[in-house]
């Protein structure tokens, strides 16, 4: 019970404080320390002069699942290095970044993320952190 109530609190204090995240529309549908996900229902604001989603859009929710996923224990950990490949671009549809570990140690913890269109499952981009403990 209180550990349900404290994912519950984790997803609606990333939500609440993460302003760049909920400006964009990023909501966090899962929270654990083996998964974390956010959705985003892309419109025009969210495209780049091609017409595709934007880059940084991308970063963005996949940071936002690693973050959630690496202190979804209990632990304050923040991102210390990050890399993502871009493979696909979509103009339209709801994404979907999957955040898991890959190795989680004492003060350093790696994770694989990958943001696909929902619908499809067309990987897009793939993301992968490395996220320090700072507590």
């Amino acid at each position: 019970m209180a550990r349900a109530f404290f994912v519950k609190c984790i997803i609606m204090n990333a939500t609440l404080n993460d302003a760049f995240a909920k400006f964009i529309g990023i909501k966090i549908v899962q929270a654990t320390p083996q998964c974390a996900m956010c959705e985003l229902e892309l419109t025009s604001n969210h495209l780049n002069g091609v017409g595709v989603v934007q880059g940084g859009v991308l970063f963005t929710m996949a940071d936002l699942a690693l973050a959630v996923a690496a202190n979804a224990d209990e632990a304050d950990r923040v991102t210390l290095s990050s890399h993502i490949d871009f493979l696909k671009g979509v103009g339209k549809g709801t994404l979907l970044a999957k955040a898991t570990p890959i190795k989680i140690g004492r003060t350093t913890a790696l994770y694989n993320v990958s943001v696909v269109e929902k619908d499809s499952g067309v990987l897009l981009a793939n993301f992968q952190g490395t996220a320090f403990r700072i507590k």
